[in-house]
């Protein structure tokens, strides 16, 4: 990555590093409930095929196709990290909307947002490790099959290690052909992200914070300066892309699937990232972002067990495509 977006994230790590130690621990008060009692009532609590927490609505249909993913030399504010190598991708569902705090409070029973006083502000705050939680424990509410398991240990996060959050690890699987939901890779969410478009961003070559919730001070190229609104805000208050999906740039940064690391040369089909590396892709930008770090391109990365209070990780659902679900 350029050297500007390092200085920026480390000003920033430094200012809020004393929080670190408040949000590396989740599920140590559980009321009456000890942790498995807890996993298994939320898990147990299903709609039984009537008012799912997400709705066939709330998923666009991500058509297959191929696409050129990375950015051109030329693009400004590229990272040394984006070199352009063809992709294939399947067919999948994508959430039209960031997970928001009203969803993942119903499947979870917290909110671990800095920032709230809506259900429709986007959860953040969350690891990449909370994320893996919340697709299966979603997935066990809706009654489908969930995709991630923990080793040997099956789907079920009530069956898994206590401590397995806190430290980084390669025990998380992901069986691609469950119904259940996961997190996209990094290669979908590019794609969906540019919808099309091959341009630095999916709306257009220039970005302002009209378009998108970023640091308006710094707009990307030539957009006008805007405000800068040092918070998230609700999904869907900003322009969708040409395939309709709301919040990509912007906002709460997400998770992917992907650990982090060079791409690969070469035409990819389906990629799932390299193996593992200690760091998992977040994508996206977010409020405090520059306009630079919300092209289409842009990669970030981080442990997935790093949580700190006002660092805005967040994530959006992806689904295969399954006949009737």
């Amino acid at each position: 990555m350029p050297h500007t977006h390092t200085t920026r994230r480390v000003l920033f790590l430094l200012i809020a590093i004393g929080l670190i130690c408040g949000g590396l621990f989740n599920f140590i008060k559980l009321g009456d409930y000890s942790r498995r009692a807890h996993l298994q009532a939320l898990a147990a609590d299903r709609p039984d095929g009537v008012g799912r927490l997400i709705s066939d609505a709330e998923m666009i249909l991500i058509a297959p196709g191929r696409f050129t993913m990375g950015s051109p030399r030329t693009e400004h504010g590229r990272g040394r990290d984006e070199a352009q190598h063809p992709v294939e991708l399947s067919a999948f569902l994508l959430g039209r909307y960031p997970v928001t705090q009203a969803q993942w409070q119903a499947v979870t029973g917290t909110n671990p947002s800095f920032f709230k006083g809506s259900d429709r502000l986007p959860v953040e705050g969350v690891t990449w490790y909370d994320s893996i939680e919340f697709c299966n424990l979603l997935s066990l509410r809706e009654a489908r099959t969930p995709c991630y398991s923990y080793g040997e240990l099956g789907p079920d996060p009530a069956d898994w290690p206590k401590d397995w959050k806190l430290q980084v690890h390669d025990h998380i699987a992901c069986d691609w052909s469950a119904d259940g939901y996961r997190l996209p890779t990094e290669a979908e969410w590019e794609y969906a992200c540019r919808a099309g478009s091959t341009g630095p961003t999916p709306l257009g070559a220039a970005l302002t914070s009209a378009q998108a919730n970023f640091n308006g001070e710094h707009p990307y190229r030539h957009g006008k300066p805007g405000p800068n609104l040092k918070h998230t805000t609700e999904v869907g208050g900003f322009p969708a892309n040409a395939w309709g999906l709301y919040d990509l740039l912007g906002n709460s940064s997400e998770w992917c699937w992907d650990w982090y690391g060079d791409y690969p040369k070469g035409q990819q089909r389906d990629p799932h990232g390299p193996a593992a590396s200690g760091r998992r892709v977040f994508r996206g930008g977010s409020w405090f972002s520059y306009g630079e770090d919300l092209r289409s391109a842009a990669r970030f990365s981080d442990l997935p067990c790093f949580r700190v209070d006002m660092l805005p990780g967040g994530l959006r659902l992806a689904r295969r495509v399954s006949d009737g679900k």
